[in-house]
């Protein structure tokens, strides 16, 4: 390639990002800072952001277990009333929904915390901002198709058997 071209590029093009519109140059003078304060601090929070989601997996693996077996109690004794399985799969929906909630809280904290300069770090897991509420996070899709299979095996087993 003569002329400092490559292909229909030219030589300043070349170094262009695909999807972004700045050259790198421009792009280094606009990017916030990342020192170890910021390194650190988005570690913290994505430490808190995988034990929540841990936390999510146990609850759904909590409620598998509990209305299996209040399901096999029931069906074993019948003395039980068939809505008490539905007790840990309504209680499970809404910790979950909680961890949720937080998870996405702490998301957008990370976010902020990825745009803010060096300067600007405090350290805060306090500066999680309500960008949206807890009901939205227990309506999401996931977890109504979850817990409502759940409640949907329930309600469909107190009905046909």
């Amino acid at each position: 390639m003569k002329g400092g071209k490559r292909g229909s590029q030219t030589a300043g093009d070349a170094n262009l990002v695909p999807g972004c519109n700045r050259r790198p140059a421009e792009r280094r003078q606009k990017r916030p800072t990342h020192g170890p304060n910021k390194h650190k601090h988005l570690e913290m929070i994505q430490g808190v952001i995988s034990r929540l989601a841990a936390n999510s997996f146990s609850i759904k693996q909590w409620t598998v277990m509990l209305v299996s077996a209040l399901l096999v109690l029931i069906a074993r004794d019948g003395s039980v009333p068939i809505w008490v399985a539905l007790l840990p799969v309504i209680a499970f929906w809404g910790l979950d929904g909680y961890f949720l909630w937080q998870e996405r809280r702490f998301r957008d904290l990370y976010s902020d915390v990825c745009k803010a300069d060096e300067s600007e770090i405090t350290f805060s897991m306090a500066d999680v901002r309500e960008r949206q509420s807890y009901w939205r996070a227990a309506g999401s899709v996931t977890l109504v198709s979850y817990y409502g299979l759940f409640i949907g095996l329930v309600l469909a087993i107190a009905f046909f058997f």
